[in-house]
């Protein structure tokens, strides 16, 4: 569209040369000097739209305009709020990754949580509760954060914001070492914690539970959390009962918070393997 002839509906383009006294040439050229766009009877004053230049300064507009509607969101705050302030996080007994008393909660979870609160100059003031309690408190905003192994599939995760899982791990059966499992748990005598979902497990997959208080005692073929083989000094199997997708929640909405929290899980991936392995058996 630019440079294109007059009287055509398009832009002007200055002529070659001017005739004229300087005071007529300079005054023709003071005219031609502004581009005019002409459409019909009359003409208006404007600029090139179709000028490479002004497309990218538009698409430059255009990408931060889209860019700012999806800038991540707290409609309460909580990111703000906990920043050098209080972080209110809630758990529920769930060794290793949260346990013991509330006044000193240790877990590889507690302990994710205590340094996230560390890089925002927060506090961690805990709270222990059942699961079904420290939920509601989410729901009504009085906690920030729970914690507890939550898996991705539990129940609570349509009351509330949920990181992305951030550990996996899965739930076999240990055998000790050179020993030959059988190909299928059917009648297969097995150890499990009792009342646990691993002996749920067992017995839907048709193995002969031997219910006991404490797996580490056990002898023979056990239901564990694979990441407890090494201590136990005992060998996987082969057969796997579950596997979970660690989560942590926060208060529905609360998007900017969440993905700190998630930035802090992901650049700690590597160490908390370690956590997990150090866990152990304590």
């Amino acid at each position: 569209m630019c440079g294109a002839s007059p009287g055509n509906g398009r832009i002007r383009s200055r002529p070659a040369s001017t005739t004229g006294t300087p005071s007529e040439t300079n005054s023709r050229a003071s005219s031609w000097s502004r581009r005019t766009i002409t459409s019909g009877s009359g003409a208006s004053s404007g600029g090139c739209i179709d000028s490479p230049a002004v497309k990218r300064h538009l698409l430059v507009l255009l990408l931060v305009a889209t860019a700012a509607c999806d800038i991540p969101r707290d409609p309460e705050g909580t990111l703000q709020r906990v920043a050098g302030d209080v972080l209110r996080a809630g758990f529920t007994e769930a060794p290793p990754w949260a346990s013991g008393a509330v006044s000193d909660p240790q877990g590889v979870e507690v302990e994710l949580v205590e340094g996230f609160a560390e890089t925002l100059g927060a506090r961690v003031e805990w709270t222990k509760a059942p699961e079904a309690e420290l939920f509601k408190a989410l729901e009504v905003r009085s906690l920030d954060i729970v914690v507890g192994g939550f898996d991705a599939s539990d129940p609570w995760v349509v009351t509330a914001g949920m990181t992305r899982p951030y550990a996996k791990t899965r739930l076999v059966v240990g055998v000790v070492g050179g020993s030959s499992p059988p190909r299928s748990l059917e009648d297969w005598r097995v150890a499990a914690e009792a009342g646990s979902e691993s002996e749920g497990l067992l017995r839907e997959a048709g193995a002969e539970v031997e219910p006991v208080d404490d797996v580490t005692q056990a002898r023979g073929a056990v239901a564990v959390e694979q990441w407890m083989l090494d201590d136990l000094e005992l060998a996987d199997s082969g057969h796997v009962l579950g596997e979970s997708q660690h989560v942590m929640a926060v208060p529905l909405g609360e998007n900017a918070f969440l993905v700190a929290l998630e930035r802090h899980l992901h650049e700690r991936h590597n160490d908390i393997r370690r956590r997990i392995d150090r866990a152990g058996l304590t």
